[in-house]
């Protein structure tokens, strides 16, 4: 009985029930605020997932998130060896970190956006930074489409010691585990 669970409660019942609801509007039984959801977090952080379940099975694989210091779990790290005396140090942090015997083997950044033919350069940079700062010669951008006759993983081309992939999921599919199972045995082809 805490008063802060009615709007929590309310809404519950209304989505369970089917009974409509308008965003800052009339017309409906409930009136509620806008609510912002940040969908590139939100494939990030489900791929992330999709890919620590799927290589659950290799002891060898750990899947980290290089958002969350390696304190918290993860594989966030400064991004240069030192920086001058009163200069904060930036950070380095690949949205996916994969690890084979503790060391990165691949590191992913998500790009929630359609796959081009080729990798934009920019994104490229971003992510050639990150394998040399985990000293991991395979990275990926991974796309939220996957277009008809794409594997799920297919290399761009390298730069130096660096492979560069695009990895592709199509959030459209059906079944979506179909999917992700071909996204986690793409990624497991790379280890």
């Amino acid at each position: 009985h805490h008063d802060h669970y009615d709007e929590a409660l309310m809404v519950a019942h209304l989505v369970l029930t089917d009974i409509g609801i308008a965003i800052r509007g009339s017309g409906a039984i409930a009136v509620l605020p806008p609510i912002l959801i940040d969908m590139a977090k939100v494939f990030e952080n489900a791929l992330r997932r999709v890919l620590a379940d799927g290589l659950a099975d290799d002891p060898r694989v750990s899947v980290k998130d290089g958002n969350v210091s390696g304190e918290g779990g993860g594989a966030r790290r400064g991004l240069y060896d030192v920086v001058p005396p009163g200069i904060r140090m930036p950070n380095a942090t690949p949205d996916i970190v994969i690890e084979l015997d503790g060391f990165p083997a691949l590191i992913i950044d998500a790009k929630y956006k359609p796959a081009p033919q080729m990798p934009d350069r920019n994104d490229v940079g971003q992510v050639v930074v990150y394998g040399a700062r985990y000293s991991a010669r395979k990275i990926m951008l991974l796309y939220a489409e996957r277009p008809d006759g794409r594997p799920f993983a297919e290399r761009a081309g390298a730069i130096g010691e660096y492979e560069i992939f695009s990895g592709m999921v199509n959030l459209s599919a059906a079944p979506i585990e179909r999917e992700e199972a071909g996204f986690v045995a793409a990624v497991r082809a790379l280890l």
